[in-house]
């Protein structure tokens, strides 16, 4: 009996973590969206965002740092610079 309660747990812990794995995207996105949409944080020309309050400044902070190690990677990948990378993307992001 005490096997089986110890692997219901298990497997529930486990589950658990998988489904937050699985969803924590696109919650990270909804937040920056929302974020976006209050006025909190915007997106700069040189490929990464701004944030105009404190909490705006940490979801800023916070993906551009994901945004940066992208761009590297992207960078080193293709030969250009990671400042040309980021700018084009910039490009892009300011013109949706």
């Amino acid at each position: 009996m005490k096997i089986t309660a110890c692997f219901k747990q298990s497997w529930t812990i486990m589950l658990t973590v998988v489904t937050i794995f699985c969803f924590a995207p696109e919650l990270i996105a909804k937040s920056l969206q929302q974020a976006k949409s209050e006025g909190i944080v915007s997106e700069k020309g040189d490929g990464y965002l701004a944030g105009s309050t404190p909490e705006g400044k940490k979801i800023a902070a916070e993906k551009n740092k994901k945004r940066r190690e992208k761009y590297q990677k992207i960078a080193e990948d293709t030969g250009a610079s990671e400042s040309a990378v980021a700018r084009q993307a910039g490009e892009k992001l300011t013109n949706k």
